[in-house]
């Protein structure tokens, strides 16, 4: 602490060397406080300043204390007119609210500072001089402002992880599914009890045992063999298993699961999901039906469905035309097939599927294919070109039927000048109408 600018002169006293020390050590504890005060006169000129004030401010220590001004314009103008309010409140012998403000140094740092003010009578004729204490505050104001981050940041978490969790209880909602995990060593399996309420039930059976009876007879033991095998092989599962319902019947459920394994390999439980899938069993069934229906009138009207990609030059069609003709299975590859065909009629196909492509048309074309044990039968062969959205063809899908009985009908219907009309009409009747013509390859 220097004494400005009241410089002794002589040889110091005894008293003046142990206010001289007093005063170093009130230094030394304010240092450490982080604690400064300075002194103004009633004219307003700084009669005294602490060295912690001036290293707050970052001022030069040695030499005169600096003017009011040199502190005043290191405080921002806002905060500033905080600490002249309080200042004359205390000139109004009003007392003065202590007042936290910044200093902004000439370097840009900034301090926070706990500013308080008072008067203290005069050495001399008793005219009060003002006083400020001063501590620095800035490392407990960061320290805040860190604490209101972090609090802001869990807040922002935690609003996260609820939001995060309610759009995951409404994705669980729509797919009917719930969470679950299951405990090896307490043997408890929790649950979210969505499942069990859309299947009717208050709340989910306890313990895990009545839940698995509730299992149809038929799915359990493919279950249990399921989940240990899981844990034999390390990797997930997947089963389907029917589950009662409360109000009688039976719903399906897909669970998919997997097992738990702690630091030392050792089985621990398991967790997963549990899901409705009994919409999605009713459509898959449904779609077999359709399938099973496709099948048996492809099968009754002896024809067969089929797809060609360009791309792979693999064609894919139902053995079922070529098992109608006799054959085990479908030839291996499309020029196989073509090498089945009569050997007047490949050309004439070839250019119908040409004309299609050229012209963007379906098209229906008529052939003979050997049969495995003699003879040929007659194929009528629809397609489609299909295009990308370049306009390059990628291949074609159709159908073929065995038309040899119609075939045949029609050659031995064929009306001659001399043949009754009654004949002719039983023919008709026995081909049944067509309408329009229908263009054909000729053989």
């Amino acid at each position: 602490m220097t004494l400005v600018p009241n410089p002794s002169t002589g040889t110091p006293s005894p008293a003046e060397r142990e206010l001289q020390a007093q005063r170093l050590i009130l230094e030394h504890a304010q240092r450490l406080a982080r604690i400064g005060h300075w002194e103004f006169a009633p004219d307003g000129t700084t009669i005294f300043a602490s060295s912690q004030v001036l290293e707050i401010f970052d001022l030069p220590a040695d030499g005169p204390a600096p003017s009011v001004d040199k502190f005043r314009a290191l405080v921002p103008p806002s905060e500033l007119d905080q600490v002249t309010a309080a200042l004359n409140a205390m000139r109004q012998g009003l007392t003065a609210t202590p007042v936290r403000h910044r200093v902004v140094r000439a370097d840009r740092t900034v301090r926070w500072v706990d500013h308080s003010f008072d008067f203290r009578p005069g050495p001399s004729d008793g005219t009060p001089i003002l006083m400020g204490v001063m501590q620095d505050v800035t490392d407990e104001v960061l320290a805040l402002d860190a604490m209101r981050q972090s609090a802001e940041v869990i807040r922002q978490s935690s609003e996260a992880i609820r939001e995060s969790d309610e759009r995951q209880r409404e994705a669980l909602r729509i797919a009917r599914a719930s969470l679950w995990t299951w405990d090896r060593r307490t043997r408890l399996l929790s649950q979210s009890h969505d499942l069990y309420e859309w299947l009717g039930y208050e709340s989910a059976p306890d313990p895990f045992d009545d839940r698995i009876a509730l299992r149809h007879p038929d799915d359990r033991e493919p279950s249990r063999q399921a989940a240990e095998g899981a844990i034999r092989q390390r990797v997930p599962y997947v089963i389907r298993y029917r589950l009662a319902r409360a109000g009688g019947g039976w719903a399906w459920i897909e669970g998919r699961g997997e097992p738990v394994f702690d630091g030392t390999g050792e089985f621990t439980g398991y967790r997963g999901t549990a899901q409705d899938i009994s919409e999605q069993v009713k459509r898959e069934e449904a779609l077999r039906e359709s399938d099973d229906r496709q099948r048996e009138a492809l099968h009754i009207a002896r024809a067969s469905v089929w797809v060609w990609d360009r791309r792979t030059r693999i064609f894919s069609e139902s053995d079922d035309l070529y098992q109608m003709l006799g054959y085990e299975v479908a030839p291996a590859s499309f020029d196989d097939q073509v090498a089945l065909r009569y050997p007047d009629d490949r050309e004439p196909s070839r250019q119908f599927v040409e004309d299609a492509i050229r012209r963007r048309v379906p098209y229906t074309t008529h052939y003979r294919v050997a049969r495995p044990a003699g003879g040929w039968a007659w194929i009528e062969g629809r397609g489609i070109p299909q295009f990308d959205e370049q306009g390059e063809l990628t291949g074609y899908r159709g159908t073929r039927q065995d038309v040899t009985e119609q075939r045949e009908a029609e050659s031995r219907c064929s009306v001659t000048s001399w043949t009754p009309w009654a004949t002719a009409s039983r023919c008709s009747r026995r081909m049944g109408a067509t309408t329009g013509p229908t263009r054909r390859s000729t053989a």
